[in-house]
């Protein structure tokens, strides 16, 4: 896996199977992988589309999304040890 998958990763895995991609079953890991791919695919089009377009996301917007997502955790120690679980870091 490379680094840059460790959050999309996470967040199918907690998505479609309310688990961390370490808690998965090899079945899971098998499902989660063929999602990965697909996102990861839909993804660089999109990307591929809005750098075409001159379409950008500002800073506030990004920080808004990562709000959500934090909301998902207990509190902020849970989320950070989740983070460095999988390998990624703010």
């Amino acid at each position: 896996m490379l680094n840059w998958q460790a959050y999309p990763r996470l967040k199918l895995a907690s998505q479609h199977f309310g688990k961390t991609p370490a808690d998965l079953s090899a079945d899971e890991q098998i499902q989660l992988e063929k999602m990965l791919e697909h996102q990861l695919a839909m993804e660089a089009r999109i990307l591929d589309y809005a750098a075409q377009a001159g379409i950008s996301v500002q800073a506030a917007d990004l920080n808004a999304v990562l709000d959500e997502v934090k909301k998902a955790y207990a509190d902020e120690e849970v989320w950070k040890a989740s983070m460095a679980a999988v390998k990624l870091d703010l």
